[in-house]
């Protein structure tokens, strides 16, 4: 490949200097000097340079910064991502998806920016790293972070509590379960011999039992005979009875806890407080322009007054005048 073809630019640029200059061709300075030297010129290494500073750029990588559109992520929006985010306890992947819509409609009616799952995630991934260096007690710990491991607490006892409930359903707690409280008989009212523990009461009922039956000396048939006919003549009591299972009530995902009202009282609190703090502002300049105006009218008045008072000293003069010449005529006359 010749050097016009490998450096269309730089040979271009430099056959026509040297034709201003009166020095020769490209062609005949290479077949003078040779390749090597023509292609060790400061043109051709500029020529070079010019085309690969394009790929260069192609191949530069961006640089690291903060996320688009946190600068504008005020704090009142801080506070309601938060309280949204406690609301929701976006523990699975699509939780974030409804955070996003529960923030989104706050924010379409507070006329802020709209926040996509991927943004408060984030913002909210962030906070935990790095509340995760500082104690809770930490007197320097801002509201944000405080917040922030209120939610990863009540997070992560939810999971606990789901775990727990997995192990009731699975049967492992099933030796628990017959030491539980027996609430309700048969018949759904409240049973007041079963009203303890049900072990307890089964041990009490066969040792009363035991006493008052006669000693064992019949055959085992007319045993059982006995046993029915006391079983039709006294309410039988049941060798189990139904129980009722204490479930853990999940108070948090029923109705928001004092906290949440609380935090987005004080988001509503804060946003109230910005767009008060933006009418002061409008209504502070409107007041520097009257006060402005004012010194204006107050010059004016001062100018005017000062003239007011020059023409009435010129009409005293004139006053005097007036009557210095009504006496000389009467002079005159006389």
């Amino acid at each position: 490949m010749s050097q016009k073809q490998k450096f269309p630019l730089a040979v271009s640029e430099l056959e026509t200097a040297l034709a201003f200059s009166g020095v020769g061709t490209a062609d005949q300075l290479s077949s003078q000097y040779g390749s090597t030297s023509l292609s060790s010129s400061p043109a051709m290494q500029q020529g070079s340079l010019l085309q690969t500073l394009p790929e260069n750029r192609k191949n530069k990588k961006p640089r690291g910064g903060r996320a688009t559109g946190s600068q504008n992520f005020t704090e009142g929006d801080r506070r309601r991502a938060l309280s949204v985010i406690q609301r929701v306890k976006p523990f699975g992947a699509n939780k974030w998806e409804q955070v996003s819509n529960e923030y989104n409609i706050i924010s379409w009616s507070e006329k802020r920016k709209e926040r996509d799952g991927d943004f408060l995630k984030n913002y909210y991934t962030d906070k935990v790293r790095e509340g995760l260096s500082k104690p809770t007690g930490d007197p320097q710990l801002s509201w944000e972070l405080h917040e922030v491991k209120l939610i990863r607490q009540e997070i992560d006892g939810l999971l606990q509590m789901g775990s727990i409930e997995d192990n009731y359903d699975s049967g492992e707690n099933e030796d628990q379960d017959d030491q539980e409280i027996d609430m309700l008989g048969d018949t759904g009212e409240v049973n007041s011999s079963l009203s303890a523990i049900v072990g307890e009461d089964e041990y009490l009922l066969e040792n009363q039992r035991e006493q008052e039956e006669p000693p064992y000396t019949r055959n085992k048939a007319h045993y059982w005979e006995e046993e029915e006919k006391r079983a039709t003549q006294s309410p039988g009591i049941p060798e189990k009875s139904p129980k009722v299972r204490m479930s853990i009530e999940r108070h948090t995902c029923q109705q928001p806890t004092t906290a949440i009202n609380a935090n987005h009282l004080l988001s509503q609190m804060v946003t109230a407080i910005e767009k008060d703090t933006g009418k002061r502002d409008s209504d502070f300049k409107a007041i520097q322009v009257m006060r402005v105006a004012l010194e204006k009218c107050e010059a004016r008045y001062d100018s005017l007054e000062s003239r007011y008072d020059r023409l009435e000293q010129r009409s005293y003069q004139l006053e005097d005048e007036n009557r210095s010449l009504q006496e000389e005529i009467m002079r005159i006359r006389k």
